[in-house]
């Protein structure tokens, strides 16, 4: 899903934002929040657009906050890539654990 599909067609009022927001250093209020991306790299990228293999970020739009997940690239791995995948998919579980939280 293409982010700009979550947003609003309908202009609303701006709102103060979260905490998480990366926009929250910008001068006017606006009404879409997102977060920092946090992702999970391709060990073995086929081409420099495929350098991600998964992406999740917070996500608010004059409602409740999503995690917003996406993913990038298909991928074939060594026993040794592997191995480093499922370490950096299990910090990238904590990551989301903690953006859960964020959501209360």
């Amino acid at each position: 899903m293409n982010p700009a599909h979550t947003r609003s067609a309908i202009p609303t009022l701006p709102g103060a934002c979260p905490p998480w927001c990366r926009d929250r250093g910008n001068a006017t209020r606006h009404t879409t929040h997102w977060g920092t991306q946090q992702r999970v790299a391709n060990p073995r990228p086929l081409s420099a657009d495929g350098r991600t293999v998964m992406r999740a970020e917070l996500h608010r739009n004059d409602g409740a906050t999503v995690i917003y997940v996406q993913g990038e690239s298909d991928i074939d791995l060594t026993a040794a890539e592997a191995d480093k995948f499922i370490a950096d998919v299990d910090a990238w579980l904590v990551t989301l654990r903690a953006m859960r939280a964020q959501m209360n």
